[in-house]
């Protein structure tokens, strides 16, 4: 967080921390090169967005890094594009010609990787994961499994699907859409739609409550209490102990013994406050009170970037699951956006 925007040392040394210690942060780094690498240019993008937004002449260097940034953003994760499509949008909508520069950026780095996706990659004869595409369809077939389990399906529903190359799946998880989507993977994606919205419109209840049960540990604070495996493990999502034949033993008891009783006894409203630091639903409040403390202090520049973020996050919905590094972008974006709350700097307001 730069010094220039208001923000006291306190709270650029807490995110700085932040950074260094969130286990989160810490593991997808050393484990996974490609949502990392996603998630440190999308932060990157959110910070240049309010830096266009607050300047009235961004430099040609600036111009030109936002670009590059914006494809790079759309080529690391399949369901970028479009999110940055409906920003360029919601921009043009509202600033119209008054931030050319920010609209004329978003633009480029788009069409780079609409040449990058087509015409080359054609040309590297790179060709697409049935899997990959499937995924894109992965809140439908979920849906649609549901009512087939549900036996809310009706023989000529049924039939239907039949008929159109869907295979009954083998079984059904409530959370995570990989049986489904292995049902629909013969199927043409247009009747796949077609089939979807007929059922859908006959079984509205079914498809929704799939989609609660689908999303539920986005947004739900105590989805995890469903995942304990023994009583007693309920209070804590914190603590992690091995089973026999392997032994716990702390070089240091009393720290562990401190850390265990933090993680088990200091909670709000029955949540451990440590567990905080690794649910997506905390992060996901969050996001929503911050954009909300944006629209109250009417600041366009943290508006906008709260709503590129929530973009990222309803689109992480539509995924095969709640899958954490989905949504390493937003965990690690809310210090930098949190911190800009109490930031000094204003400008840029809405009249």
């Amino acid at each position: 967080m730069d010094g220039k925007r208001g923000s006291s040392r306190a709270l650029r040394i807490a995110a700085l921390l932040f950074f260094a210690i969130s286990p989160l942060v810490v593991f997808f780094v050393f484990s996974s090169n490609s949502d990392t690498l996603f998630s440190l240019c999308f932060v990157l993008l959110l910070t240049m967005l309010i830096d266009f937004i607050e300047k009235e002449h961004p430099s040609k260097r600036e111009t030109a890094l936002f670009a590059v940034l914006t494809f790079f953003v759309a080529a690391l994760r399949p369901n970028a594009p479009y999110i940055l499509i409906l920003l360029l949008a919601i921009i043009l909508l509202y600033f119209r010609t008054k931030k050319i520069a920010l609209a004329g950026a978003l633009s480029c780095g788009i069409a780079l990787f609409l040449i990058w996706n087509g015409p080359i990659l054609r040309a590297l004869d790179v060709e697409d994961s049935p899997l990959q595409n499937a995924n894109a369809f992965s809140l439908p077939c979920q849906q649609i499994a549901y009512t087939f389990y549900s036996g809310a399906l009706s023989e000529d529903e049924l039939a239907l699907l039949h008929n159109d190359g869907y295979e009954d799946p083998d079984s059904f998880q409530y959370n995570l859409s990989d049986y489904a989507r292995s049902s629909i993977m013969e199927m043409n994606r247009a009747m796949l739609v077609k089939d979807w919205l007929i059922i859908g419109l006959k079984h509205p209840g079914d498809y929704l409550s799939a989609f609660i049960l689908q999303t539920n540990s986005a947004w739900n604070p105590y989805s995890w209490i469903d995942s304990a495996i023994e009583d007693g493990d309920e209070t804590s999502l914190f603590e992690s102990r091995v089973k026999d034949p392997a032994t716990l033993d702390s070089k240091i008891p009393e720290l562990f013994n401190a850390i265990d009783s933090m993680s088990t006894q200091l909670v709000l409203q029955k949540i451990p406050i440590v567990s905080l630091l690794v649910s997506i639903p905390f992060y996901v409040l969050l996001l929503i009170l911050v954009t909300a403390i944006y629209f109250a202090q009417k600041r366009q520049s943290g508006i906008f970037a709260c709503i590129c973020l929530l973009l990222l996050v309803l689109s992480a919905l539509l995924a095969p699951g709640v899958i954490t590094r989905y949504y390493l972008a937003l965990i690690m974006a809310m210090p930098i956006l949190t911190a800009l709350v109490y930031s000094e700097d204003k400008t840029c307001s809405i009249q």
